[in-house]
């Protein structure tokens, strides 16, 4: 398998035991960092989920141009803390909706000031906000004891939760495509292997697909088809290793939402690696991915995996810039200390750019 990765590089990055990235690039030239702006565009947000002992999450938001970084930027413009262990941020009809799962909150915000206008709670551990139309918005969430999991149906007028629909364990991300929401059921604190999918006018569920196990990260392409990644069964004996019997390796899937069809199914060779974090470029033509301790990008018109090598290094999650020449990794350490976001060049594979932004940052938003 490490041979046909070699044979598929397109450049390597390697990274040294004990040395960061900021002591041996940019040590002469840290990129200022400011508290306070007018308005958020031109960048990107950068949700950073804090540690687990304290109410340490926070937003950030970086600018393309010379890299100004705003940390802590939620807290800055409302003089009140963003919450503990925020997931997601996302934007619909010119709002932003801020997914807090430590207080099981949404909060909400003009998307360009960030200035707060509601918050809306009676969540349950809640992952990630979808807008479905100007009055309504779905919420995933996986329940107070991580088992229950369900979607919230939001009503954006009242800024209430209506219903909640029943669905697969570990409620995660989701897409609407056809009128549909398609949900990954990610497992949760166990394994599951279904999308479910939604009626976005009845707000009823329709089905379960049957898929891999553990679906994680979901995208749509440039003709409208739905891909899913999923991280597969990972089972492991008393010494850490794994179980081939009773493990599934991780899959890759696209779904025809108009027919419904699973188009293709691309299982992973190797077994112990759990891919996860695809995403897209702007024109939706090139998915990337993580799986171990690589990048891969898929073309979205091939019914086969390509395993088409990025980059190598150790990352958390990983974001396609807007303008499709850029891939964004982030770096959280220990998620007890500030973590990460390094920016490479797609074309060459050099570093760009590098931002310190707050404890943990797991999610991005390119505005």
């Amino acid at each position: 398998m490490f041979t046909q990765h070699l044979t598929h590089f397109k450049w390597v990055v390697f990274f040294l035991t004990g040395l960061s990235i900021a002591s041996c690039q940019f040590e002469d030239e840290a990129p200022p960092e400011q508290s306070s702006f007018d308005d958020y565009i031109d960048g990107y947000f950068v949700v950073n989920q804090g540690s687990d002992l304290n109410e340490t999450g926070s937003l950030s938001f970086v600018y393309y141009d010379d890299n100004i970084i705003l940390n802590t930027i939620y807290q800055d413009k409302n003089q009140l803390a963003l919450g503990k262990n925020p997931q997601s941020i996302s934007v619909h009809n010119n709002k932003a909706y801020l997914v807090v799962g430590g207080d099981n909150e949404v909060k909400i915000a003009d998307a360009i000031s960030l200035i707060r206008e509601a918050w809306i709670s009676g969540f349950e551990n809640p992952k990630y906000f979808l807008g479905i139309s100007d009055t309504k918005g779905y919420v995933s969430q996986q329940g107070a004891d991580g088992t229950n999991s369900s979607i919230a149906v939001v009503d954006l007028v009242s800024q209430s939760v209506s219903k909640t629909i029943p669905v697969g364990m570990g409620a995660s991300r989701m897409v609407l495509a056809d009128g549909k929401v398609f949900l990954c059921n990610s497992g949760g604190l166990d394994d599951n292997n279904t999308l479910s999918i939604i009626n976005s006018s009845t707000d009823s569920k329709e089905s379960d697909m049957i898929l891999g196990y553990n679906p994680n990260s979901i995208v749509k392409d440039k003709n409208g088809k739905v891909w899913v990644l999923c991280g597969g069964k990972k089972v492991y004996d008393a010494d850490g290793d794994i179980i081939p019997t009773e493990s599934t390796p991780g899959s890759l899937h696209r779904i025809n939402p108009s027919s419904m069809d699973i188009e293709t199914t691309m299982e992973f060779a190797d077994l112990e690696n759990a891919p996860r974090s695809l995403c897209t470029n702007n024109p939706n033509q090139t998915l990337y991915y993580i799986s171990g301790n690589y990048i891969y990008s898929q073309d979205a018109d091939s019914d086969n995996l390509d395993e088409e090598t990025v980059l190598l290094g150790n990352f958390y999650s990983i974001g396609i810039g807007p303008n499709s020449e850029s891939v964004f990794v982030t770096k959280p350490g220990d998620f007890s200390s500030r973590g990460n976001i390094i920016q490479y060049s797609l074309s060459t594979g050099e570093v760009e750019n590098q931002s310190t932004v707050g404890i943990g940052p797991i999610d991005f938003l390119f505005r």
